[in-house]
């Protein structure tokens, strides 16, 4: 039967080892939907080597409730309880910095985040170094999706609403009203002599607007200019591995609710990644991919697949879902695909997911553009009419989806 809510994929059979743990990635999936373990957050705690989810304290606001950061404490030389301890200190530095400084809801006290750049156009303004690079990467990118943050105002109202009614007044699908404000905004933040983003060198920048757009901003009620919105969580996870792996400590993963999963194991540990393949509105567990060692995987689609990330989806009374993809054509929402899993040993998330907005935010697929993919180190694997396709030869698949008439099989 097909899944109607994901669990692991592990079979009940297998006995892992307790000095090989293999480390199942989907099990992130079941994580998310009934909550983390919680290890408590005392340094007097004695620890016990192994895997473990590191916690953030809970001193400051973190946003750390859509990630998971587990780490195999104990195999550097050092207690398991001050290497936790370590690796909780640095962990929660992280996430307190990156939710300050992509944060598009409010300000802080001497930090010139996202929200501060939105209230200060026209204005020089010195960011943090993370902030920049950032930037810095959207800008090399030429895509102009971080300029499409009135329509990411608007549209997000639709994950919080419940019936088709209450929808009606951010749907541009049914509300021509709606469809035609969105084209026009997608239009504006397509045009950089409208909207710009100066990079200025020493970490500084200038977001620039025509006095055209500042017109129909203040007609609008428009006050956000930029947003990484559904990219944000990227640039999070890529910003924590890249601490861990500065720290030299290389023997764990961090992964958010919205798929996107830096694993920086420098063990050759195993890890396995199950994927999903929505069709006519059943969901079933196509194959398990498995893997040694660090390999950093995105994984876009268009559904919910934990009670974790409902409020990123919205379903119609008639079936219809949508998401958070939106076009910089016209501000609409698009997807080639129900899934699509991108995974590289060297890319990293933010990397891949810059790779794959026209490939994936598009009505249009294209197997040939993941395979110009593929010679960037950049892999795929998606279904197609019951087939499951990947072009990394470095990686195997087990549990191919086989039962009640329905059969997976494996193209490569």
């Amino acid at each position: 039967m097909p899944n109607n809510e994901k669990n692991s994929s592990t079979p009940e059979e297998e006995k892992i080892p307790h000095a090989k743990l293999r480390i199942i990635i989907a099990v992130l999936l079941l994580i998310f939907a009934v909550g983390s373990i919680t290890y408590g957050l005392s340094k007097a705690i004695i620890r016990q080597p192994g895997w473990i989810e590191v916690t953030t304290t809970k001193e400051k606001r973190t946003g750390a409730q859509d990630f998971v950061f587990q780490y195999n404490i104990g195999l550097h030389g050092v207690t398991a309880s001050a290497e936790y301890n370590e690796l909780q200190t640095l962990y929660t530095d992280a996430m307190v910095k990156c939710y300050r400084e992509f944060n598009n809801d409010k300000t802080f006290s001497g930090v010139h985040n996202v929200r501060y750049i939105n209230e200060h156009p026209d204005e020089v303004i010195e960011v943090d170094e993370v902030l920049y690079q950032a930037f810095s990467k959207l800008d090399k990118s030429g895509l102009r999706t971080l300029y499409l943050a009135p329509v990411y105002d608007e549209f997000d109202d639709i994950f919080f609403v419940g019936s088709d009614e209450e929808a009606y007044e951010y749907d541009p699908v049914v509300n021509e009203e709606v469809r035609k404000r969105f084209k026009k905004m997608a239009e504006y933040a397509g045009d950089e002599k409208q909207v710009q983003l100066e990079l200025l060198g020493d970490n500084k920048v200038k977001l620039t607007l025509s006095e055209e757009y500042k017109a129909y901003a203040k007609k609008e009620d428009i006050k956000s200019f930029i947003d990484f919105y559904w990219m944000k969580n990227a640039f999070i996870v890529d910003y924590v591995a890249d601490i861990m792996i500065k720290g030299n400590h290389l023997a764990g993963f961090v992964a958010s609710v919205d798929g996107y999963t830096r694993n920086f194991d420098g063990t050759n540990e195993a890890f396995n990644q199950v994927f999903y393949d929505l069709v006519d509105g059943q969901y079933y567990e196509a194959g398990t991919m498995q893997y040694k060692g660090g390999r950093n995987i995105v994984y876009l689609h268009n559904y919910s697949q934990s009670q974790q990330d409902v409020y990123l989806y919205h379903e119609t009374d008639k079936g219809a879902i949508y998401s958070r993809f939106l076009s910089e054509e016209d501000g609409m929402n698009k997807t080639s695909k129900n899934d699509l899993l991108l995974h590289s040993k060297d890319a990293s998330c933010v990397d891949m997911i810059l790779a794959a907005i026209p490939v994936y935010v598009t009505e249009d697929f294209s197997a040939d553009a993941l395979s110009e993919l593929s010679k960037d180190g950049i892999y795929s694997v998606y279904c197609q009419d019951r087939k499951l396709y990947s072009n990394d030869p470095d990686v195997n698949f087990s549990d191919l989806f086989d039962r009640d008439g329905i059969t997976y099989k494996l193209v490569k």
